[in-house]
This record gives C-alpha cells, sequence and structure tokens, in this order.
C-alpha cells in the first residue's frame, strides 16, 4: 500500500516513480483522471465564490445603482418569496447604463400577447398566419418559427369566445380543420369546466393553433411574461442588468474588466425589506442560492474540456509509445505501460490547474478561468511528460 501510495502521487514528482507504470494497472490513470476532475470542478468552482465578494465591493458603479433602486422600490422578501406593487421595465425607456426589471407578479402563469414569426434560408421572414396561407410546398421552406414577445398581459377572459370559436371549427367532423385529438381535448374541457377554465381553453388553442411553437422557457406551453423579461435579457450585450421577480432574480454587473452574471433565488432570505442597506445582503444571499448550481455549470463545462484533454493523453501516449518503440527505451514500449506512464500525471496536472483556475478567479471572468484552467492542465501535462523523455533519454544513451 505504502509503495502504491509513492506511486500514484509521487509518480509526478519523480521519474523513477513513474517508471513503475510497467507493472501497475490502467485503474490508476483512471483514478487519477477521476480525481484531477474533481480537482478542476472544486476548484474552479470554490474560486467563482470566493472571488464573488471582493469583485462585487469593487463594483461601484452597480453598488450605487443597486442602493438608488432599493432606496425607492416597493420590494421585500419573507420566507424566500418577494412581494411588492413596484412594475418597472426599463429596456423599454432607452435608459442607459444599467437597466432594471421588477416585477414581483407570478409572471410564470401570466401569458404574453405573442407573435410568431417564421423564417428560412430561401424565404423572406413572414408572421405565421401569411405562413399559414403559402402553399405546402412553400411552407416546407420555411424552418425556423421565432416567438416576438410583446410584454403585455394577454386577457385570456376577453380573447376566449375566439378562441373556443377556432376549437369548434378543429372539432367539427365537417370541417377541413377537423382534429379528432382537438375534438377529444375540448369536448373533455367543456364536460369538466376547470377553475382555470380560460387558462386551459387557451392552452388547448395554441397546442392546436402553433404545432410548430417553442417557447424558451422550461417547462410551458406557452410564451409568458416571464419568458419576456428572460428574453430581454438573453439580447442585453452589455450584461449589466438588474431583474427582481417574484422567486428569482437575475444580476449582471461589470467589476473592472470582469464580468459577473448569475442566476439566484430569495430561499436563504427569511425577512428583507427595500432599502439601500439591506441591497448587500440580497445580492450575497441571491448569489449563495445558486452554489449548487455552480457545481452543476461547471462540473458539465469541464466534463467538456476534460474530454479534449482525455485526447490528448491517448495522442502523447501514441507518441511516447513510439518513441519507446523506436530507441528500444524500456520505460514504455507497450500502449499499456505508455498509457500508464502519461496517465501518472494527469492528477497532479490537475491539481495545478485546479490552484491557478482558483487564483485567477479573483482576475478574470470565469469563462476566461475556464479556459485558462484547462489549457494549463493540457500545457503541464505535455511539459511533464516531454521532460521524462528527456531524462530518460539521457539514462538510454550512457
Amino acid at each position: 500500500m505504502k509503495s502504491w501510495l509513492k506511486y500514484f502521487f509521487g509518480g509526478f514528482w519523480s521519474n523513477r516513480r513513474s517508471r513503475e507504470c510497467q507493472w501497475r494497472s490502467l485503474g490508476n490513470t483512471a483514478l487519477g483522471a477521476l480525481l484531477s476532475f474533481l480537482f478542476l470542478v472544486c476548484g474552479l468552482t470554490w474560486g467563482y465564490q470566493t472571488s464573488f465578494r471582493p469583485t462585487y465591493r469593487a463594483a461601484d458603479e452597480f453598488r450605487q445603482f443597486l442602493y438608488s433602486t432599493m432606496d425607492t422600490i416597493d420590494f421585500s422578501v419573507h420566507d424566500g418569496v418577494a412581494a411588492g406593487e413596484s412594475r418597472i421595465n426599463t429596456y423599454t425607456t432607452g435608459q442607459q447604463g444599467y437597466q432594471l426589471i421588477v416585477d414581483l407578479r407570478d409572471t410564470r402563469s401570466i401569458y404574453d400577447a405573442f407573435t410568431l414569426t417564421c423564417s428560412g434560408e430561401n424565404v423572406q421572414t413572414v408572421s405565421y398566419e401569411s405562413y399559414l396561407a403559402q402553399p405546402a410546398h412553400v411552407q416546407k421552406e420555411y424552418t425556423k418559427f421565432t416567438v416576438a414577445y410583446s410584454g403585455k398581459e394577454l386577457d385570456l377572459a376577453e380573447k376566449c369566445p375566439e378562441y373556443l370559436t377556432y376549437l369548434q371549427e378543429r372539432s367539427d367532423p365537417q370541417s377541413l380543420l377537423y382534429n379528432e385529438e382537438t375534438a377529444n381535448a375540448l369536448k373533455a374541457l367543456e364536460a369538466e369546466k376547470p377553475e382555470d377554465y380560460y387558462e386551459q381553453v387557451y392552452l388547448l388553442y395554441v397546442i392546436s393553433y402553433y404545432p410548430k411553437l417553442e417557447t424558451a422557457e422550461y417547462n410551458t406551453k406557452a410564451p409568458t411574461l416571464h419568458g419576456y423579461y428572460l428574453d430581454l435579457l438573453s439580447r442585453d450585450t452589455e450584461g449589466k442588468f438588474l431583474c427582481l421577480m417574484k422567486d428569482s432574480c437575475y444580476v449582471g454587473f461589470q467589476s473592472g474588466s470582469m464580468q459577473v452574471i448569475y442566476t439566484g433565488n430569495y430561499t436563504q432570505i427569511q425577512s428583507l425589506e427595500a432599502g439601500a442597506a439591506s441591497a448587500d445582503t440580497l445580492i450575497y444571499k441571491t448569489f449563495q442560492s445558486g452554489s449548487q448550481m455552480d457545481y452543476m455549470m461547471y462540473a458539465v463545462n469541464i466534463f467538456g474540456g476534460f474530454f479534449l484533454v482525455v485526447v490528448l493523453w491517448l495522442l502523447m501516449l501514441i507518441v511516447v509509445r513510439t518513441v519507446c518503440r523506436v530507441k528500444h527505451y524500456e520505460a514504455a514500449e507497450t500502449f499499456g505501460s505508455a498509457a500508464q506512464l502519461v496517465g501518472s500525471f494527469l492528477l497532479w496536472s490537475g491539481v495545478i490547474a485546479a490552484l491557478c483556475g482558483f487564483a485567477l478567479s479573483f482576475l478574470m471572468d470565469q469563462v476566461l478561468v475556464y479556459y485558462a484552467a484547462i489549457g494549463i492542465m493540457a500545457l503541464v501535462l505535455v511539459v511533464r511528460t516531454v521532460i521524462f523523455m528527456a531524462r530518460q533519454a539521457r539514462i538510454e544513451n550512457r
């Protein structure tokens, strides 16, 4: 056991230990790769979370905007849910600098009066109504259907007769628009008359009239005001905004040359009232609420980058095996021993990259930190392998 520990943790630092690869198992390489992946995830996540407070404290312009906002809006949080009467959307006023959205209604259940546009490579962009009027062979040219949010609340009760007229036509066996599935769904709906009757009629209308509709929102059948706000934020190229909603918030600010964007919620806040004095608490608590999501985000992203490191490992072992075979070096003449040799450097390559990523989190945007960490790990792996081969060549040529 002691010998294995010296090999596993000391192979990176000692050529003598790394040459033990000839009689070691490939399981060591797999374990080293797994641990280096975990070190990267933890290092980058801890770096991101630890660097947030000093980064936020250095964002003077954003904090001034936040303090002013918290002093003027009607906003409070109790037991993890925000409430207030303020309705603000500066995206519609042409305001410069930081943008503000405050809507503390249940925007996920308030539907947007949207329109749908249709486009394709060889056709002009048209409305959905114009698309439906086109011959079937022309409709096939349209491949992209885009929701155009209006930001206006849809009055379901007022529009219900219009929706019912269309659905009844779809339910008429004598109609060219007849659809048996729609007919059965409408029949069941009319028989039950649920409390949310207007909403259910609308959703059935959307499914029937817009079969190609795909919203950017998770778990919704029709565009909502929540989706409208998210659409505004996604098109904000500056990334300078504060969006406060009933159960979530979206924050983007600049601190020097660094850009910070995060999504949070109020689950860690028991009670908070509007005012500049509570602004810092709001930011810290909502940022902390997304810590578990940070781990998942980095795990997914690093997995993609780590795959490139694995590809590099494969290329390196082929090079090492080829050189050893041609030069008759005993260290790694087989693919197995070459894989073990290069693999013995994976663990500490990941540790070094994780430590560098942690430190760089205080100096760079997280996107750049991610690329830097993957690049550092690949560089360390290559340099350490080259050093081994150079020293091995000196030994073999004596």
